[in-house]
Order: structure tokens, then sequence, then C-alpha cells
């Protein structure tokens, strides 16, 4: 019997990042979407006549954004290639970072773009990224553009997680982590889990009881999750056909 991959992101993501690996695993690998959180668009964008960069630490944010504003005229950073990619598509110009807040930081603190910055967010973030600017020199504001509604696995979830099988689980985020090991019925868990981390951050939220088949992709984006994804789809698959 095949793997199974288990993808918890938010929709439209969590579909797009199933339909990728089909189309490179076939069937090799099962894969199961049931996101664990649900975007919803909050009317919380200031006026931006003032502001001088935005700042963009998710593709959830850029398409906020889109929704309320029609102002494509201000320069912006884009935490990674995803999301420079979605905000080049609505006309923004664009300076790409390399995957993570943590790593766009310090870049923008070296390029002094013009401010005052405005980082557009979601409700739930991993960095006080306008904090730590603003405590650098980068005069920084924010706007909770979403919110991250949690919601429950779906029942054929936890069918998949209950059976002894083995299942990739992808993570993208450290409350991805904690909603998901959070869920009722945790306990009945008896899937052998291969857990995908994007971030040493994300791994670190996960039980002990899995940290063994915790593996931490190589760089905290989803094409460096789709590779670690399909690397441990055909090498479960090989160790079953053994």
């Amino acid at each position: 019997m095949t793997a199974t991959i288990l993808i918890t992101r938010p929709e439209p993501a969590g579909s797009e990042f199933a339909a990728a690996l089909r189309t490179k695993l076939g069937k090799k690998c099962t894969v199961c979407t049931s996101p664990l959180m649900q975007i919803e668009v909050c009317a919380n964008l200031p006026d931006l006549s003032n502001v001088g960069t935005l700042i963009f630490t998710s593709r959830n944010g850029v398409e906020a954004f889109a929704k309320l504003a029609d102002r494509r005229d201000i320069p912006a950073y884009a935490v990674g290639p995803a999301t420079g990619d979605a905000a080049r598509a609505i006309g923004l110009s664009v300076t790409e970072g390399e995957g993570d807040a943590e790593r766009l930081i310090p870049q923008v603190i070296a390029d002094l773009p013009p401010r005052p910055c405005l980082h557009i967010r979601g409700e739930h973030v991993a960095a006080p990224l306008a904090k730590i600017l603003s405590g650098a020199g980068i005069d920084t504001d924010e706007a909770i553009l979403y919110h991250q509604r949690p919601v429950p696995l779906t029942p054929e979830a936890h069918r998949i997680l209950e059976r002894e099988e083995n299942v990739i689980l992808p993570l993208f985020s450290p409350r991805s982590a904690r909603l998901l090991f959070a869920q009722a019925h945790h306990a009945n868990w008896r899937a052998r889990l291969t857990i995908v981390a994007i971030s040493q951050a994300a791994g670190n939220q996960v039980p002990e009881r899995y940290l063994d088949g915790v593996v931490v992709a190589k760089a905290p984006n989803a094409e460096a999750m789709q590779q670690a994804v399909e690397q441990l789809c055909i090498k479960a698959n090989r160790l079953e056909g053994r």
C-alpha cells in the first residue's frame, strides 16, 4: 500500500500543493487535503497615503490587500517566491526575500526602504516584524487584514491517522502544528507519521512521541516542502515494496 500525504494548508494553497504532488507522483501516493485554518479577510486597511513601503509575509496578505486596496504604486517586500509572485501578479513592484521573516528583517534594515513601512499580516504571525524593524530604526506599522480561523480535521483525515499506515504530513507553520496536535481524538492516532516541517520553529511544536519522524525542509518555502514530500513518498514506496 502506498503512503498517504495529508495536507493541512488553508485553501486555496492546500489544493494547489496537492495538485502539484499528484502531477509529479501520479499514483505513487494518495493525497488528502484537510485544512486546519480558514482565511477570512477583514477590512482593517489603514490610510495608505503616507505609506512608503509595503511588507508581505504571506500570499494571504497579498490577496487580502488586493481585495481592499487599489494602490499598486507602493514598492513592496515579499517574504519569499510564492508571496513575491502573488504580489507581482496584482501589479506591485517587489523585492523578494529568502523565504522567512527572520531573514527578511535584516534585508529590509540594510536596504533602508522608503518609510514608514506597513506590514500586511494575519492575526497570527511567527515574528513581531513591525516591532523589530521599528526598534532597528525602520519606522513600521502593521495592518491585520485577515483572520486564520481554526478548522477541525475532516472525518477522512481522522480515519487516515487512526490506521496503522505510513502518513507523510507537511506542516507549513508552527501554528499549524499546534492546531494539529490539539485535535480531538489525537490519542487514537496509530499512523506512522513522517512530518515535514517548513522550519525548525514548526518542528519544535511536534510532540515528543513523533520527534523521530520529523524532517525539516531545506528552505522555508513551498518548493522545498514539495521536494521533501516527494522524496519521502518515493522512499516510503520503495520500503513498502521490499
